[in-house]
């Protein structure tokens, strides 16, 4: 980043901190002295934000702190046709499916100090697109996105931190697989059995040992300390 666009950032950010309401390339040259071409051939200028945020997290909390990242997907509303991305997304405000716009946010938490810092927020095509072009789901997307930013992450911390849509075999599998650890709330309508234990005073019997033992109760204590979760992943409890 050179010392001209560290310049100009620094005012743009000063600048959109004043403007009350909408924030366009015309009101950033009314307040910032500047004109809208400027602000827009700045806004062009390629640079790593996710590195830059990452340092700014790194100085902000610091390496004794309790840090994760969490992510997120956000619903945007947005009417229109042109606008590239518009779908049909889940808003968690609404409870429901709208049409609009969605981008995965991506920030670092500090259990200690009870702040994040945003690393980066990336837009999410609509399901229509990546079905036709890439023949890939949300979730695959989000798995796709997670691993092209796992690098820069875990150089911050290893524990990725997401709601309940993710607890899914195939999403946790593929982000351990990558060296997070991952923490989650499960669904409301989870299925946890016990690991069957064996019973050594039992009789022998033929046919297949038994695999799970009874349902998971989450109101009582866990009796073991590994559960399954949908295929072969395993949780402590």
């Amino acid at each position: 980043m050179s010392k001209r666009f560290l310049n100009w950032l620094i005012l743009t950010i000063r600048t959109v901190a004043l403007i009350p309401g909408k924030v366009n390339f015309t009101r950033l040259s009314r307040y910032g002295g500047r004109t809208a071409k400027t602000f827009a051939s700045n806004f062009k200028t390629p640079v790593d934000w996710m590195k830059v945020n990452i340092g700014m997290a790194q100085d902000c909390f610091g390496p004794s702190d309790d840090m994760a990242v969490a992510i997120d997907p956000s619903f945007i509303s947005k009417s229109g046709s042109l606008t590239y991305g518009i779908g049909r997304f889940w808003s968690g405000v609404a409870q429901r499916v709208k049409r609009g716009l969605e981008i995965m946010a991506i920030g670092a938490i500090s259990l200690s100090k009870h702040t994040c810092v945003m690393l980066g927020a990336v837009q999410s095509p609509d399901f229509r697109t990546l079905e036709s072009e890439k023949q890939m789901s949300m979730l695959d997307w989000y798995v796709a996105l997670v691993r092209s930013k796992a690098a820069e992450l875990l150089s911050l911390t290893d524990i990725l931190v997401a709601d309940a849509f993710f607890s899914k075999y195939e999403f946790v599998n593929e982000v351990i697989g990558m060296g997070f650890r991952f923490v989650g709330r499960l669904r409301a309508n989870s299925y946890l059995r016990y690991l069957a234990i064996p019973d050594s005073s039992a009789p022998c019997r033929r046919g297949r040992k038994k695999k799970y033992g009874e349902k998971v109760d989450s109101r009582l204590k866990p009796k073991v300390r590994c559960m399954n979760f949908g295929k072969s992943v395993k949780f402590a409890s």
